[in-house]
């Protein structure tokens, strides 16, 4: 059975799990409504079933959803804690640009230039 999950901020996997619990990408969607007709495509969507099935997906998607405004959320209180860090002078200068790549990965944006040194 396939079915998708969101891989990425703005992007959603349609894909199966063999037996043994690996995933298998088929396809990759810019919006969780159109990784759900290709899923409903794939799955054939002729069984009463797809209807609790399709139940079960919205409910994993707003929890998706959930999480990738928490993971925002993380996201702006780490970049303003490393504001307030900055202050400290050059005190774990490294540490806080290695945080900075971490934080800029994390949110799809590109990391500020590295020169080793704080940006202020």
């Amino acid at each position: 059975m396939y079915v998708y999950l969101r891989s990425e901020l703005t992007l959603w996997t349609v894909g199966h799990y063999d037996p043994r619990g690996k995933w298998h990408a088929e396809s990759d969607h810019g919006t969780p409504e159109e990784a759900a007709a290709r899923v409903a495509s794939l799955n054939g969507d002729k069984d009463p079933e797809n209807d609790r099935l399709r139940s079960l997906a919205q409910a994993l998607e707003r929890k998706n959803r959930d999480l990738g405004e928490r993971t925002a959320g993380l996201l702006a209180a780490c970049n303003g804690l490393l504001a307030r860090v900055d202050t400290w002078g050059d005190v774990g200068a490294q540490e806080i640009q290695a945080i900075r790549r971490a934080v800029a990965r994390a949110s799809g944006s590109s990391p500020a230039a590295d020169d080793g040194a704080v940006q202020r």
